[in-house]
């Protein structure tokens, strides 16, 4: 029954058509939202305190970057603790993403190898120099991107 009055005469049959339209939308992307909700994603576990002590000594070591041994200095003074930083609190600092950058390629890499259904010990043996056992250090002089020691070898899976 059509309940259209005067009032409704600016109603044409294209804005018909596209409110229709957005009608379908909307019931598709409600649908969407519904099926994302229901989705149960497992968040990674937190690092452990020996996962950060690990990393406050890669940071001290010899090899590491100025950038890292920059923010280490910065945790020693107390500006803040490697536990806000793996926490994600701390990423708004241009020296905390100065530090932890130059590994973001690797990391990306990586991630999309995860993506495609790779295992753990597939995505570390690809980023490992040939001739290299695992958890072997990188040699002197490697650009910095490769990293099988991981401060995730022995956690839980």
């Amino acid at each position: 029954m059509d309940m259209s009055g005067p009032e409704d005469t600016w109603r044409t049959t294209a804005v018909e058509q596209a409110e229709a339209r957005l009608d379908e939308v909307a019931v598709q992307a409600d649908a969407a939202i519904a099926k994302a909700r229901s989705l149960r994603i497992s968040p990674t576990p937190p690092l452990s305190e020996d996962d950060l002590r690990r990393i406050e000594e890669a940071a001290r070591a010899g090899d590491a970057s100025c950038e890292m041994r920059e923010l280490q200095r910065r945790i020693d003074a107390g500006e803040f603790t490697w536990r806000e930083i793996a926490d994600g609190h701390r990423m708004d600092d241009p020296g905390v993403r100065a530090a932890l950058g130059a590994g973001l390629g690797t990391i990306a890499g990586a991630y999309r190898q995860f993506e495609e259904g790779y295992l753990l010990e597939d995505v570390l043996a690809a980023h490992q120099p040939s001739g290299a056992s695992p958890g072997q250090r990188a040699p002197s002089g490697d650009d910095g991107e490769w990293f099988v020691g991981s401060i995730y070898d022995g956690r839980a899976r």
